[in-house]
C-alpha cells in the first residue's frame, strides 16, 4: 500500500528530525524543509498530498502557505504548533 507523500515545514531540526522518523516508521514519504521559500519551492515542484506547517518560521508564518497550496494538485494544509 502506497502511504500519503507528506512535506514537514518546521525550522527546529529536532523537531523535524522527530516528526520525520515518526512519519517515516509508519511508512510514509516525509520530507522536511526549514523555511517558506524552501516550502514554496517544493510545493512548485512536487507538492505533497500533506503539509505540516510550523507557524513561527524564520521567514514567516507557515499559514502563509495555504493560499499557494489550495491551488495545486488536492494538498490540504495541516498547521502544527510550535
Amino acid at each position: 500500500m502506497i502511504k500519503a507523500q507528506i512535506l514537514v515545514v518546521e525550522d527546529q531540526a529536532a523537531t523535524a528530525d522527530l516528526i520525520l522518523e515518526v512519519l517515516k516508521g509508519e511508512g510514509y514519504e516525509a520530507q522536511t524543509v526549514d523555511t517558506l521559500t524552501k516550502a514554496r519551492a517544493r510545493l512548485k515542484k512536487q507538492p505533497p498530498e500533506l503539509l505540516l506547517l510550523d507557524r513561527n518560521l524564520p521567514d514567516g508564518d507557515g499559514v502563509d502557505l495555504w493560499p499557494r497550496s489550495a491551488t495545486t494538485r488536492s494538498s490540504r494544509p495541516f498547521p502544527s504548533s510550535s
